[in-house]
Order: structure tokens, then sequence, then C-alpha cells
């Protein structure tokens, strides 16, 4: 099953339960906030969280919580943010392993990148109750490489056609999941719309 969640429509506080499996598409292409707690409680349960997020200005503010409440749970969440101009991306990735959640697995990757003067603050947290399960977190925050634009740019792109690659490369593991037309058009117009202004 698949669920889309957007940044700015809909609760600002959501629990959603997860007994089989999920995969649920978290999107932002403007400024909203959010907090969604995972709630894996049957055993065997499986959660995968893809989220893509792209602004311009504003700020866009998002808290994950992960709960493992049932023996041999997984769940693995990657988030990518692209920032354009003043934007402003603020994450909590919370990981809660019960005592009751014995050999689970959780995943937590954050990926920024910044294309003007955006601010990432980003935090992962862990609390881990069980002594016999998988847990790690990651996060990274880049500029646009000048030099990969400019090797771009000999091949015959411009620099708006360049940048668009850049991000769409970027962005290509969260993307290339989404079987939803419809959101991958909205991604592909908000893109198109953060990156002409700068050219």
């Amino acid at each position: 099953m698949t669920k889309t969640i957007y940044i700015d429509k809909g609760k600002k506080k959501l629990n959603i339960l997860v007994e089989d499996s999920l995969t649920c598409l978290i999107v932002g292409t403007g400024s909203g906030e959010k907090e969604i707690t995972f709630e894996l409680k049957k055993k065997g349960a499986n959660l995968k969280v893809l989220g893509l997020f792209l602004l311009g200005n504003g700020e866009i503010k998002l808290r994950t919580i992960q709960k493992h409440l049932a023996r041999n749970t997984v769940s693995d969440l990657k988030i990518k943010s692209v920032l354009f101009d003043q934007g402003k991306f603020d994450y909590l990735g919370r990981v809660n392993i019960f005592e009751s959640g014995q050999q689970s697995n959780a995943y937590q990757q954050n990926d920024n990148l910044l294309l003007g003067d955006g601010e990432v603050e980003t935090t992962p947290e862990l609390e881990i109750l069980a002594d016999d399960v998988k847990c790690s977190h990651g996060s990274t925050t880049s500029q646009l490489n000048e030099r990969d634009l400019f090797y771009l740019k000999t091949r015959g792109l411009d620099q708006n056609e360049a940048k668009k690659l850049f991000v769409q490369g970027f962005l290509a593991t969260i993307t290339d999941k989404i079987d939803n037309i419809k959101i991958t058009k909205e991604i592909e117009l908000c893109l198109k719309k953060l990156l002409k202004p700068k050219i």
C-alpha cells in the first residue's frame, strides 16, 4: 500500500499505524509543517518513507517518529530537500525501538542540496530500549558544485539545463520510486518554476 502526504495540506499531526507493508511518500513544494508518527505494531511490519521537498523561500518544518513496538519490524526513511533562495528546511527524525521491538531494523537518511542562501537544520534522534536491533542514521548538506556545472555546460547545456540535470540526479533515488504521474508532474513544474528566475 502507498500513502501520499503533502506537507502543506491536512492536519499538522498524523499518527499512522503500520501492521503490514506501507510505503509513505511525503511531498513539499511550499511552506508547511507536519509531525508524523509511524507505529509498527505488528510482527514483521515493514515501512518505507520517501520524502521530497523543493522550496524557494519560506520554511518547511518536518518531524518524523518511527516507533518499533513489535519484533522483526523494518523502517527505511529517506528524505531529500532542495532549497533555493532563502528557503529553510528544519527536520527532526526520531527512531524509537521499544523493548518489545527485538530484532528490528531502522534506517534514516536526510540529504539536502542548497542552491541559494537557504538553511538546513537536521536532527537525528535514536532511543533504543532493545538489545538485538540494527539502527543507523545519516545526514548530508551540500551546495551545487561549480566544476560539475562547468563540465555540463562544456557538453552543450546552458546554465538552466545544467542545474536542472544536477537537481534531477540528486533527487533520482526518490523520484525513480514514485509511480504517481500527478506527483511527478507537480515536482517537474515546481522545479521548472524555481530554476527559471535564477537564470
